[in-house]
């Protein structure tokens, strides 16, 4: 089991805070659920929970379809999303969590949202649920009264665990959009930095100090510019963490890197992990050495709730992602009161060969449409250090 770190919660300012409204389910009376298909198991966890005194942990075997319902009474018409709370005990053997709301007690018509485990990481997970992303069954309104609530938790093999914290309705302010870049790549500067200029945008660059001014990479002087008109310069590093043995030698790799970047102080001590590689000792050992923040290679919409602040999540952008699915990615983002991470390698002109690339005309028209959903009042821009710090641009 992954530990929970004490320092990994923080608190961001009224304009970030998701103001959770009414609660639809606690998960503290074990009692009132009841086990539907094959073998499974509910039981109290009084380690991780956010509300009350527990939480109330699924336990399913690979091959069954197992779940477990509750009797409700709910009217939640009108709702501008959901939050939903787990606590992932590991991602082994877990396949997906799946919550299903019905105004009729048998199931006949029914609303289901479906988290895959690739949308997860160990730990305390907030997912954000706009109203439009839940699958319709038979018909279902947000109208009718919602009698019957259900969970479950899909095995690959084995018998995974997963702790269900809470559910809620949410209010919530504007929307932010982080537009990150990582490695430090020279068009970065030269094109992403460039276009964003002229919009008023500002991004965040995760840069591999020890590559800065070799051929390729932005040089020292670039960051220097960027820094200065607001950007801001984070550490990316060289080395997959999982593969150091130690925290130890951990440490010593992020301060490495750290030091060709120091001078940028506002952000230098937010993370990206190289090739989203993390484990227990590479948060330990940010931790230790103060850093503020993580990023993972997680696909996934980030809630304003820093539920792990060492594995925030992100959307990559590739040469693969066409600028609808990316705009999908910030409807979404807008959709459910949520922030997100674009995240972005090279920008080319032409001839986009590996998946790292996107064509500048396809990033310039998502700048604009970032840019569109700005003036529209639907989103803030905010750089880490920003967002971080909770304060609204």
């Amino acid at each position: 089991m992954s530990r929970t770190l004490a320092t990994n919660r923080v608190a961001l300012k009224e304009n970030y805070i998701v103001r959770e409204g009414e609660s639809l389910e606690s998960f503290q009376t074990l009692g009132d659920w009841t086990l539907g298909g094959a073998a499974g198991t509910v039981s109290a966890d009084t380690a991780h929970f956010t509300d009350g005194t527990q939480s109330i942990t699924v336990t399913f075997v690979s091959g069954t379809s197992a779940f477990f319902d509750k009797t409700i009474s709910q009217k939640v018409n009108g709702h501008k999303g959901m939050f939903l709370k787990i606590y992932v005990q590991s991602l082994t053997d877990l396949g997906s969590v799946a919550l299903y709301i019905a105004s009729v007690s048998n199931f006949s018509k029914f609303f289901s949202k479906t988290i895959q485990a690739t949308a997860l990481h160990e730990g305390y997970n907030y997912i954000p649920i706009a109203p439009s992303e839940w699958s319709n069954t038979g018909s279902e309104s947000w109208a009718n009264t919602m009698v019957r609530l259900r969970i479950r938790v899909n095995a690959t093999t084995g018998t995974p665990s997963v702790s269900f914290c809470s559910l809620r309705t949410s209010q919530y302010n504007a929307s932010k959009v982080l537009v990150t870049f990582d490695d430090s790549w020279d068009s970065q500067y030269s094109k992403a930095y460039a276009y964003m200029s002229t919009l008023g945008l500002k991004g965040t660059i995760y840069a591999i100090g020890s590559k800065l001014g070799t051929a390729g990479y932005c040089t020292l002087a670039n960051l220097q510019e960027m820094y200065a008109d607001g950007w801001d310069i984070g550490n990316h590093g060289s080395v997959n963490l999982t593969t150091l043995a130690t925290q130890a030698e951990q440490e010593a790799e992020v301060l490495g890197e750290e030091r060709y970047i120091k001078e940028f102080t506002r952000s230098c001590k937010h993370y990206a992990y190289p090739n989203g590689g993390y484990d227990d000792n590479a948060k330990n050992a940010l931790e230790q050495i103060g850093y503020l923040s993580a990023r993972t290679i997680i696909d996934r919409n980030q809630a304003n709730y820093l539920d792990e602040k060492y594995l925030l999540t992100r959307y990559g952008i590739y040469n693969s992602t066409s600028v609808a699915t990316a705009k999908s990615y910030i409807d979404s983002c807008i959709a459910q009161g949520a922030s997100i991470l674009l995240n972005f390698h090279i920008i080319v002109d032409a001839t986009a060969d590996v998946s790292t690339k996107v064509l500048t005309a396809d990033f310039q028209a998502l700048m604009d449409y970032i840019l569109l959903k700005k003036r529209q009042g639907l989103v803030d821009v905010p750089t880490v250090s920003e967002w971080y710090n909770g304060l609204s641009v």
